[in-house]
Order: structure tokens, then sequence, then C-alpha cells
């Protein structure tokens, strides 16, 4: 291994690793605790029930992108679905840069006690566990990398 140009020491080296594990570790506790505190503080879903909607349209917003120099569609699905003889309509679910199809199925959970509350199934809970799982996958391979250059530092 070599710094600035030079072969590192073995304590450069050793250093070098447990700034990777320090690193990985923060990273995997505090995107795999953020999403389970987002998880545990979001509403509380267990009484809600699903049935079935449809997307109806498509709801477009403008995202200005600094980093690409401009501004960008982004859209959102707008979904209908029925509950006891009564339609409701709402946009729900994660945005997309193109358009969502017109007519598509979709599964709706939405809370009993007030229907107009819903989010698509897999919507919100399925986010959390991704950027968790993430979390610890990014910290797990930061950590290895440090034990393996501290290992071979010797």
């Amino acid at each position: 291994m070599k710094i600035n140009g030079r072969p590192a020491t073995p304590a450069q080296a050793r250093r070098l690793g447990t700034v990777f594990v320090v690193v990985g570790l923060v990273l995997a506790v505090v995107m795999s605790g953020g999403a389970a505190v987002a998880h545990l503080l979001g509403p509380d879903r267990s009484g809600w029930v699903t049935t079935n909607g449809t997307v109806t349209g498509n709801e477009q917003g403008v995202r200005v992108d600094v980093d690409r120099g401009g501004r960008r569609s982004e859209y959102q699905r707008l979904v209908t679905w029925t509950v006891d003889g009564q339609e409701h309509s709402a946009a729900l679910g994660a945005t997309s840069s193109k358009p969502f199809r017109v007519g598509e199925q979709v599964t709706v959970s939405y809370d009993p006690a007030r229907p107009d509350r819903a989010e698509l199934q897999g919507g919100a809970s399925t986010i959390t566990l991704v950027v968790g799982g993430a979390g610890l996958a990014f910290g797990a391979l930061f950590a290895g990398i440090g034990l393996a250059i501290r290992r071979r530092a010797g």
C-alpha cells in the first residue's frame, strides 16, 4: 500500500484500516438505526386493510436538479380505489422520471377508520427496509475493507 507515492508504514496502514472500520460501523448504525426509528415512529399500519386500486393518471411535478444544471419532470401515480361504495383518489407512491401506465392495477393499503389515509402496498415500509439494509451492507463492506487493510499491515 502506498500513501503519497511512498510505501505506507505498518502503523499508517493500521490507522487507515481503523478509519475504514469506524466509518463502516458508523454508517451501519446510522442508516439502519435511522431506518428503524422511521419505521417505529411511522403510522401504525397494523389494522390497515388492502384493496385493489387503479392508476387513473399522473401528477406531474418539476424537480430542480442542481447537479445536472436544470429542471426535470417527475411523476406520481394518481390512484383511485373504492371502499364501501365510496370512491377515493390520491397521489400515491414514489415519484418516477417516467409517467406511470394509466389503467395499471395496484394494491392500496388504507386505514379502515379513514379510507382516504392510504399508501401503495410495499411503499414506505419497503423503502425503510431497503435503506436500512443498504446501510448494513455498505457498513459491513467498509468494515471488511478496514479489517483486511489492518490484517495486511500486520
